[in-house]
């Protein structure tokens, strides 16, 4: 029989896709929620989001959590107002709870008051819902306002599971690259005069017919939808096209041949 695990955290930041309840039709509609709009600069009439508390009663059922385990990520089993269950998220860096519009919608949660959400890269107005009850294993919170952002803002879905790999692989679109066919098709790598005359597919320069860049990063936290590594081989503003986990029976061969004139050109690069 599993121990009951000692949660010392009550903020769930993040919402993964659950069985959604069944609503009647003829109920009232949901009400509207606006999008995140920009805070004004000068103080609005609005309270900020109140700081999480630690609560070192809490407690869930299962068994103990391992961040780097499939079978125990952080995740856990929420009843809204007694519908469910969700599976939310626990985020170990987020003030408050937060759904996502569609169960908000599902459920038909009342319009609270807006609240400040200060993100990584913004400080936006959002839209709170009332909460009758959050019930989380023999625990429940009642009375709650939180915010209802879209599920792809919240961005646990797609990123589930990833914390688990030490390095993920980079896809991204090198887009103040200039290619020109006559300066660039041939050409000497880093326009060294120690380096051969080789064409553009046979070395990793950045001005190409279509400019993809791709790095193997070291992956060191995810916080939200947002992943922190250290090695990209990237500027700051560079549009990102996919992410992969690093995989080493796919991306390190064996026998992997280089010539001679590579080695050389990458001598203290990193």
């Amino acid at each position: 029989m599993a121990k009951p695990r000692r949660a010392l955290l009550l903020a769930l930041g993040l919402l993964l896709p659950g069985a959604a309840p069944v609503v009647d039709a003829s109920a009232a509609q949901a009400p509207r929620i606006s999008k995140p709009r920009p805070a004004p600069p000068s103080q609005p009439d609005v309270p900020p989001l109140p700081p999480a508390v630690i609560d070192d009663k809490l407690a869930i059922g299962g068994d103990d959590l391992k961040a780097r385990k499939v079978e125990s990520r952080l995740s856990v089993e929420v009843l809204l107002n007694g519908r469910g269950p969700y599976r939310f998220i626990v985020d170990s860096g987020a003030d408050t709870s937060a759904v996502g519009l569609g169960i908000a919608r599902n459920l038909q949660l009342p319009l609270g008051t807006p609240a400040i959400l200060n993100g990584m890269t913004s400080r936006d107005l959002v839209d709170r819902v009332k909460l009758d009850s959050l019930t989380l294993g023999p625990t429940t919170v009642r009375d709650l306002e939180v915010p209802a952002l879209r599920e792809l803002d919240l961005g646990g879905d797609g990123l589930l599971g990833i914390e688990q790999f030490s390095h993920v692989v980079v896809l991204f679109v090198m887009h103040q690259a200039r290619f020109d066919a006559v300066t660039h098709l041939t050409r000497r790598p880093r326009d060294r005069p120690d380096m051969p005359l080789v064409g553009t597919f046979a070395q990793r320069a950045r001005h190409r017919p279509s400019p993809i860049g791709v790095t193997t990063a070291e992956l060191k936290r995810v916080e939200g939808a947002s992943l922190f590594v250290r090695g990209l081989d990237a500027i700051d503003g560079t549009p990102v096209l996919d992410v992969k986990p690093h995989v080493p029976a796919f991306d390190c061969p064996g026998h992997a041949r280089v010539p001679e004139w590579m080695s050389r050109l990458m001598e203290g690069y990193f």
